[in-house]
């Protein structure tokens, strides 16, 4: 028990270490310094054994700057292999575009247009932007994301744009129609192979209300399941805390 009671407080002794220290680092630099610094630390761990703990440490940090490197590594970190450091990264963006969206939407802009983040990256961001739909107009990010040529993230999208249920997107989901891409998603009752213009069909009629086909829309990917949805015949993306299948 002593020794036990010993180990407790040599932790608890860290602990508040490591909170000095980042509250040190945070002061050390100016924040375009400081984000320049964890960007290039969280560069190296797609090339170098940085474990997971040390990346999600640098995500707590970016996620103390209001910068828009910052931001970008935590966009680039939700592509690490590592499902912790995903989540963790996911976490800390979460609560960035809920209370401050108008501050990242510009970088948001960037990625999409530069068209580098993989799909896994892609895939978070219309969940993402869901944190931000009450305060803000994320249509426009999400209806830029329906043209992604992953079917998966479109799919992500389109979702999204269900929950939110804004009739603005209705034009945009018609062009979809005839779609032949496919996906695997899971409800409650079913699940499996659906092609986008299907999946695109069942979000219209969610959106616009009771029809003459009463067929429910199937619960699309989610953002608080575990699996996302993914392309036939394609490499499934890792287990994520969002919705999907």
């Amino acid at each position: 028990m002593s020794e036990a009671r010993t180990q407790l407080d040599r932790i608890l002794s860290l602990s508040r270490e490591i909170h000095a220290l980042e509250a040190s680092f945070l002061q050390a630099a100016p924040p375009s310094e400081l984000a320049e610094i964890l960007h290039e630390a969280a560069q190296k761990a797609f090339t170098e054994a940085l474990g997971a703990i040390d990346l999600s440490e640098i995500a707590f940090l970016c996620a103390q700057l209001e910068d828009p490197l910052a931001f970008r590594t935590l966009f680039e970190l939700l592509s690490h292999p590592d499902e912790q450091v995903q989540e963790s990264a996911s976490s800390h963006l979460e609560e960035i575009f809920a209370v401050a969206f108008d501050k990242t939407e510009k970088v948001v802009q960037e990625l999409l247009q530069e068209n580098r983040l993989p799909a896994e990256a892609l895939e978070e961001l219309p969940y993402l932007l869901l944190e931000a739909a009450s305060d803000f107009d994320v249509l426009p990010l999400l209806l830029e994301l329906l043209k992604s040529p992953h079917p998966s993230v479109v799919a992500c999208a389109i979702d999204v744009l269900v929950e939110i249920g804004d009739r603005r997107a209705l034009p945009h989901l018609k062009h979809l129609l005839s779609d032949e891409r496919e996906v695997n998603v899971q409800d409650d009752q079913d699940s499996g192979a659906i092609k986008l213009g299907d999946l695109a069909e069942l979000a219209l009629q969610s959106i616009e209300g009771p029809t003459s086909r009463s067929k429910p829309a199937p619960h699309h990917p989610s953002h608080r399941q575990k699996n996302r949805p993914h392309s036939n015949g394609a490499k499934e993306s890792k287990p994520s805390k969002k919705k999907h299948n």
